[in-house]
């Protein structure tokens, strides 16, 4: 089975988006509330690896729900 990913990244300063698949789920203010929002989006998939950007698009870790 195919892991859903999650990417959390920063679009503009002070923007930070969420996507699946390439396709934007949301937008956040920071880093922290978009890692959040890519949790409940895990769980609610049931499935998925979640890919945390830094500010300059570098990764800082990966976290494999559940």
């Amino acid at each position: 089975m195919s892991r859903n990913h999650l990417h959390v990244l920063v679009k503009d300063p002070g923007q930070w988006t969420v996507s699946l698949g390439g396709q934007h789920v949301t937008t956040s203010k920071s880093q922290a509330e978009a890692y959040q929002q890519a949790l409940a989006k895990a769980e609610e998939l049931g499935d998925a690896v979640i890919f945390v950007h830094d500010d300059e698009g570098e990764l800082e870790f990966e976290e494999t729900y559940p």
